[in-house]
């Protein structure tokens, strides 16, 4: 064995001219040094792995950013508010989301989407908002076509309780958010804006505000015959936008 060495000079075999591989393994200094041996390394939880209380409160608390997983602290501050039976505004967000279905099945981005948009509605420093409430948004959040959520949460932001964005055939918002001189309970939409575009066109008075059962049903039949002048005013009004803002009366 020492004869062999002997032939061996700087990895090459001088007998041979062979170049040997060299085995030897560089751990340098940084890595042997005392403070990464010691160093603890981060416990990180992926976030999609948790329950879903844990999964809405990690959101919750990540101010508008997107968390992918947490450490050791943030873990301690979601068990922190999930026991946290005094804080009204958490606890109603997360019975809500128990009760949605479709939030249960969310992925984690849509589930970051609506924290943050529950925060921006009802800000955490305001009025806590009733469970029905949350639930009302978050049914109708998940129902609403992932291009129309953006204004679905600026009618909300602004006390308007839509429970959809219509849009004209032309692809605007066709509105209905703002309060006209309709019931507030009442749903208007394309199609009730329909059976009062075809009572606009009888050529009796009546009162708009009591509607009289034969106008009404008189309505109905104009608007399901398509009859003129019925037919070209709604082709003209249902493209414009904002339609549903305007009163009945105008």
């Amino acid at each position: 064995a020492a004869a062999a060495r002997q032939h061996i000079v700087d990895g090459v075999d001088t007998e041979t001219g062979e170049v040997l591989e060299d085995h030897t393994e560089n751990f340098g200094n940084e890595s042997n040094s005392p403070a990464q041996a010691t160093a603890p390394a981060p416990e990180l939880t992926v976030v999609a792995t948790m329950p879903l209380r844990h999964r809405v409160l990690a959101q919750y608390i990540g101010e508008g950013e997107y968390l992918y997983h947490v450490d050791a602290s943030q873990k301690k501050e979601i068990l922190r508010l999930e026991m946290d039976t005094d804080n009204s505004y958490v606890q109603n967000l997360l019975l809500a989301a128990e009760n949605v279905e479709a939030f249960k099945k969310a992925i984690e981005h849509d589930i970051h989407k609506i924290v943050n948009a529950v925060k921006k509605i009802f800000p955490v420093d305001g009025k806590t908002p009733e469970l029905a409430t949350v639930i009302q948004f978050l049914k109708t959040w998940f129902e609403t076509e992932h291009i129309d959520r953006g204004l679905l949460v600026k009618e909300w932001a602004k006390g308007n309780r839509v429970s959809a964005i219509q849009r004209t055939e032309s692809g605007a918002n066709a509105g209905g958010g703002n309060k006209t001189d309709r019931n507030p309970d009442y749903e208007h939409t394309l199609d009730t804006l329909d059976v009062e575009i075809a009572m606009a066109t009888l050529p009796m008075d009546f009162n708009i505000y009591e509607l009289p059962g034969s106008v009404y049903r008189r309505a109905k039949e104009i608007v399901k015959k398509k009859e003129s002048p019925f037919k070209e005013w709604s082709a003209a009004l249902r493209a414009t936008p904002g339609i549903l803002d305007y009163s009945r009366a105008a």
